[in-house]
Order: C-alpha cells, then sequence, then structure tokens
C-alpha cells in the first residue's frame, strides 16, 4: 500500500481500493459539510452571536502512481495518469456527480493500482455554494457579519488555469486530477441555474446550443408528444423546473411550474436514466452568451454538444 497522503493535503484518510466505497466516503463528507453549514446558517439567522465559522471542507482524493504503474501506451485519453507521480484533487457535489466520479475513480484503478485515499480536504466550503437558497431575511447587520460567521468564494481557487494548459504545479503539491477545482465548478453550478432556469441535475450528456426560436419551439413540442405518447424519454424538463412525467416509464409525480418570464439563456431537457438523454439551451445573441453558457455546462463534463442552425459557427 502507498503511504498516507501528506496532512496538508487531507485530514482523516481512508484508503480504498473500490470505486464505490470511495466515492460513498466523499458523498458523506461533503453531505456532512453542507449540513454544518446549515445548521450554523440556521443559528445565525436567529440571532447567535459569537460562534465561530463553521469547519465545513470539501472532500478530497489522492492516489499516488509507482513508477512502472503510469499508463504509458496512450490509449485512453481519460481514466489515467501520463506520469509516476502524487495527484489529487478537491471535489464537489459527488452526489451530482457519482456515475462520472465512479467511472472516473474506477478506471484510475484499474489502470495503476490502488490505494486511492479519500478524505476531508483543506479547502473550506463557501456558504453561497452550499446553500442553493438563502432565504432569509437578514438584517444590515447580519448581512455586513455574513463574511465574518461564513467563509466566501475564494476568486483565487476560480480559474481555468488546469483546463486551459498554464497551471504550474508548486513544489510540494500534487499533480491535479481534475480540470476544475472544487470552487470553480460551484461557481458555475450556481450560474447555470441562473442562466438556464434549471437545475443543473436535469442538464444531459448531450447537449444543443442554438439561437433560433424554431428550434426551440419544434423541441418543445417534440418533448411535449414524448411525455403522451413516447417510451423513449423519462421525463421534460423545462424553465422553472417544470418537470413533465412520462407514466409509461415513470412513476414519479410531475412537479414544478414553468416560469413566466424565461431566463437570459433558457434550457429544456429530455431526460433519460443516467442523464443520457438531450439538452437544448437557446443562447439567444451574441457569442459572449456562447462564451459563458459553455464555460459553466463544461464542468457537468457532457458526452458532446453541438451548435445548431445556420450560424453555428
Amino acid at each position: 500500500m502507498s503511504k498516507m497522503p501528506p496532512e496538508h493535503v487531507m485530514d482523516e484518510a481512508e484508503a480504498f481500493d473500490d470505486a464505490e466505497a470511495a466515492v460513498a466516503r466523499l458523498v458523506t463528507i461533503y453531505a456532512e459539510g453542507r449540513d454544518l453549514l446549515g445548521e450554523h446558517f440556521e443559528r445565525f439567522t436567529g440571532g447567535a452571536k459569537n460562534f465561530e465559522k463553521a469547519d465545513a471542507r470539501y472532500p478530497a482524493v489522492w492516489i499516488e502512481v509507482a513508477p512502472g504503474r503510469d499508463y504509458v501506451r496512450g490509449g485512453l485519453a481519460y481514466g489515467a495518469v501520463p506520469e509516476a507521480g502524487c495527484y489529487s484533487a478537491v471535489l464537489t457535489n459527488p452526489e451530482l456527480f457519482r456515475s462520472y466520479y465512479l467511472e472516473q475513480l474506477q478506471l484510475l484503478l484499474d489502470n495503476h493500482g490502488g490505494p486511492l485515499w479519500v478524505g476531508i480536504s483543506r479547502r473550506q466550503i463557501p456558504l453561497t455554494f452550499a446553500l442553493e437558497t438563502l432565504t432569509a431575511d437578514l438584517r444590515q447587520e447580519q448581512v455586513a457579519d455574513l463574511s465574518r460567521c461564513f467563509y466566501m468564494p475564494d476568486l483565487a481557487e476560480i480559474d481555468d488555469d488546469i483546463a486551459n494548459g498554464i497551471y504550474r504545479q508548486t513544489a510540494g503539491t500534487a499533480k491535479p486530477l481534475s480540470l476544475f477545482s472544487a470552487e470553480r465548478v460551484d461557481y458555475s453550478l450556481s450560474r447555470l441555474n441562473h442562466y438556464s432556469g434549471t437545475s443543473p441535475g436535469h442538464f444531459q450528456r448531450f447537449v444543443l446550443f442554438t439561437n433560433y426560436q424554431r428550434y426551440v419551439d419544434e423541441f418543445i413540442e417534440f418533448g411535449t408528444r414524448e411525455i403522451e405518447s413516447g417510451t423513449t424519454f423519462r421525463a421534460f424538463v423545462e424553465p422553472g423546473n417544470a418537470v413533465h412525467i412520462n407514466p409509461r416509464l415513470s412513476e414519479e409525480p410531475s412537479s414544478g411550474e414553468r416560469t413566466a418570464k424565461p431566463p437570459q439563456m433558457p434550457a429544456y431537457h429530455l431526460v433519460k436514466d443516467a442523464h443520457m438523454g438531450v439538452t437544448l439551451v437557446n443562447i439567444g445573441v451574441g457569442p459572449s452568451n456562447a462564451k459563458t453558457i459553455t464555460d459553466h455546462v463544461a464542468v457537468l463534463r457532457p458526452h458532446c454538444w453541438l451548435m445548431v442552425g445556420h450560424c453555428g459557427g
């Protein structure tokens, strides 16, 4: 077994030779952190004074690949590392990314051997990323106290350096195991909800972008037909998280209502199990919208995205 990760990487490190168990540990750590933040925020809004910031940290994964165990054949685009060394990643929302993490971690084990180490990272979960909606009516002095009582997003951790190939490893640190930091992923998840009018969990692996309303109209018509008489898609989701369930494929009830005012880039989702359906996003007019939405969809690691329309370039 490889040596434990150094203390500056994670606390309470546990070794795993099974991806399912490793992901379960990731889920537990993240859920405990979110619950702790929720409890502290409830105390804060209730008027509690003089309490320390909640120590709610992201989970992390770490693996050491010994010389001779690195993958040198070049046949895999993912799930393998190119050279021996230590690799780590701070991860977020493992329940949302469960299937993706399972696949990636199992491939690492298959290609390089174990163990995978999972523990509590040194990165704090920002309050605004952990709680989807902050609905409490805060007094002015409470708003001013938020940053004193809770950790807020650190903009220094929200960048695309790894994905853009300009990240430089510093001495004493592990090589990156993920294209995006946990904070970068959480930031995009929150922006997807804002821009598209739907929760990130509704996005599917195959994504279409368009700037023509007629394609949106056709997609909505097709989605409605699928729910009424089709047998391919389990649900059709519209902005506002209006979920229309196909009664032939699911016993869950439909829920939500379509928003009266469309968001900036409304998204519609034809849902299949394992997120293997199709998402359509109406990006409207302007290349800046295309850049913005793809920057945020990228953290969901879709299988494919495609721009449709004669201005698709």
